[in-house]
């Protein structure tokens, strides 16, 4: 009797695992492919049959991928609660539980991940969620903020699918939307979801309120998504459409940029042509025109890219435009930067996937300078949640306008909100600049920021001979606030082998080098009580001056030949951002400490990382809470002084950098 049933019950366990193995197998392939939707199906199956580490966390990726996020942080719960798990899918169950507003849990999740470099022991990967952990607290923040902006819920515009806004003309709203109900015979199912492909509508817009939807026509059966689409006052038409799947890499968009003309009469899009500066092997989409039509911004994963998606910017150029340039560092990421648009000619807003916002896709803002634009920082509530927020745009009063959101309260997928904007997030607060009574000059905080900045080099022939000469201005700032050009400030110029020249500024500001040679060069400008500004460059003969990059310096952070330990000279300069830090609790700061090359590359990495410590603990014992505070070692990479030899070579090596970080 025992054996007659062995042989049944031990063929059905075999073919389980069979089942088992032949829906993972499939779901594999599904998923590699790309096909979220389809690889669910083959996963819930494989996990029915056995419950494997395997198929629930690919099954709660999977959930991701197609915004389904409760799907996924059931699905990860599971997946790491089972005996064959392990501590690989913890950062993607910390990622979901943020975007689920599961703040403080998320922020355990990261801690508990967190691993610090070892000293002595290059055999542990260090892994950084300090980002995610701060994140995680400033969110939490952020929700109990008092604003008197408005997020509103629009009617009549929204369905059951995903609609996010492009552009609004003349009380037009144009969008794309996935919605099944209007889609044309000729789309084809995104095989990625298993939802339609956008296509671009429009909406007669009265307040909050929608009368009439209609479908833009393009002549063109574009299968795959078409959307956003930007139109100028002028007329025309700035389309981004799919490219076909099979050129997609990796996951990564694959866009094209098309330009045509809208007809307002009869809602169609004609005459597309391809954007000049389109490529074969990268996307390029989003457009967003200026006002004025001077600048064309939009976003591609070309190679100038600095990781995913960066925003690009073309100035025009007769009846087309320049050469695309990246807009920075300071408005990108290694992360995804996505639907940019300028408001008030002078502030960018976009969304970014970056992992300092709020939860999944953020909208950030940055405003521009004097050299490009100024560290970008994350809107608040009500704009950003823990969901995807992005797609912001404005309507002609640039203080109404509307963005796309797939936070809880919505009735689809992605919904559209309109907003009413009562306090920008570039408004000057009072107590930045007080005006004096008694006097026409300013009045500045007492504890204000005061710093120099390296402006306008330029690299010239000298009239009698063929040898070069560089000219530049340093201005002098309190916070935002430019100085007169009053006293002079010393200027250094540095190449790679510690060559050093030294001149004044006159008073304008203005300085000039002669006789300089092509070669990498650091110029720093220094002023008592004003923190030190360095700049790397690049001289290349007969004009170009490249600008590499750019710090603030802890000048007299020193320390002795093999020491951590802080001198007493340079307690002045802790103490001056120890004041700046207490006056202003949105300033945290990023402190990079380095050594000179005497010494092994692992010792001199633990060194300067205890130099960065050692600062960094100096801050703390002076009242500055450490969350506020970066800091990291880098041992004797990037040196000022290439090939030291003197003790001054190397005490130029030895120094410790600092950059801040404003959260708004």
């Amino acid at each position: 009797m025992t054996k007659t049933l062995l042989l049944p019950i031990f063929t059905l366990m075999v073919t389980v695992s069979v089942w088992s193995q032949e829906s993972l197998y499939f779901g594999n392939d599904a998923l590699n492919a790309g096909l979220y939707a389809k690889a669910i199906n083959y996963y819930q199956v494989a996990f029915a049959k056995k419950r494997t580490f395997e198929a629930s966390s690919k099954l709660a990726y999977c959930f991701e991928k197609v915004h389904r996020y409760d799907d996924a942080e059931e699905w990860y719960r599971n997946a790491v609660e089972l005996k064959d798990a392990n501590d690989s899918l913890l950062p993607y169950y910390a990622n979901i539980l943020k975007m689920n507003g599961k703040y403080e849990d998320a922020k355990l999740i990261y801690q508990s991940i967190s691993i610090p470099p070892q000293e002595g022991n290059d055999s542990i990967v260090p892994a950084d969620y300090s980002v995610e952990i701060k994140s995680c607290d400033e969110a939490i923040k952020k929700m109990q903020i008092e604003t008197k902006n408005e997020l509103l819920r629009m009617e009549n515009v929204n369905s059951k699918m995903t609609e996010f806004p492009s552009v609004f003309v003349k009380q037009q709203l144009f969008f794309a939307s996935n919605r099944t109900e209007s889609n044309p015979g000729y789309k084809k199912v995104n095989e990625e979801n298993g939802y339609p492909y956008y296509s671009i509508f429009g909406a007669d817009i009265f307040g909050l309120k929608s009368k009439q939807n209609y479908k833009v026509e393009d002549g063109n059966e574009f299968p795959y998504h078409q959307g956003p689409v930007f139109i100028t006052k002028d007329n025309k038409a700035y389309l981004t459409v799919d490219k076909s799947p099979e050129k997609k890499k990796g996951g990564q968009l694959a866009l094209d940029l098309l330009i045509g003309n809208f007809d307002p009469n009869t809602h169609a899009i004609t005459d597309l042509r391809p954007f000049e500066h389109n490529t074969d092997d990268y996307s390029e989409g989003h457009a967003f025109v200026t006002a004025d039509g001077n600048e064309l911004y939009f976003i591609s994963n070309r190679p100038q890219s600095l990781g995913g998606t960066d925003i690009f910017v073309c100035k025009k150029n007769g009846n087309g435009w320049t050469a695309p340039m990246n807009a920075g560092n300071e408005v990108n990421s290694e992360f995804d930067e996505l639907y940019p648009v300028i408001r008030k000619s002078e502030e960018l807003y976009f969304a970014s996937t970056r992992p300092e916002g709020m939860g999944g896709m953020d909208i950030f803002t940055a405003k521009k300078s004097k050299t490009g634009w100024e560290p970008a920082f994350a809107l608040n509530p009500p704009f950003n949640t823990s969901r995807d927020d992005f797609a912001m745009i404005f309507g002609p009063d640039e203080k109404t306008g509307f963005l796309a959101s797939n936070r809880r309260d919505g009735v689809g997928l992605d919904d559209i909100y309109g907003f009413v904007m009562n306090e920008g997030p570039h408004d000057k607060k009072e107590e930045e600049v007080i005006a004096s009574t008694e006097s026409n000059e300013p009045k500045y905080p007492k504890d204000a920021q005061r710093y120099l900045k390296i402006e306008d080099l330029k690299l010239r022939q000298n009239d009698n001979d063929s040898s070069f000469y560089l000219s530049g201005r340093v201005k002098k700032y309190i916070d935002t606030i430019l100085l007169p050009f009053d006293t002079t400030v010393t200027v250094t110029m540095l190449d790679p082998y510690g060559n050093k020249m030294s001149t004044q500024t006159d008073d304008n500001g203005f300085f000039n080098f002669e006789r300089v040679n092509d070669g990498s060069y650091k110029i720093r400008a220094s002023k008592d009580g004003f923190f030190t500004n360095s700049v790397d460059v690049q001289l290349d003969a007969p004009n170009t001056v490249a600008v590499i990059d750019e710090n603030d310096l802890l000048e007299n952070i020193q320390y002795d030949f093999n020491s951590a330990v802080i001198k007493v000279e340079s307690y002045p300069q802790l103490d001056a951002i120890v004041a700046i830090m207490k006056a202003k609790p949105q300033y945290n700061v990023f402190l990079r400490s380095y050594t000179d090359s005497r010494g092994t590359d692992s010792y001199n990495l633990a060194l300067s990382k205890r130099r960065a410590t050692s600062v960094k603990n100096y801050l703390i014992q002076h009242g500055i809470a450490a969350k506020r505070i970066t800091s990291n070692g880098y041992g004797e990479t990037n040196p000022i002084v290439i090939n030291a030899e003197t003790e001054e070579q190397h005490q130029l090596n030895r120094r410790t950098e600092f950059k801040w970080i404003v959260n708004q």
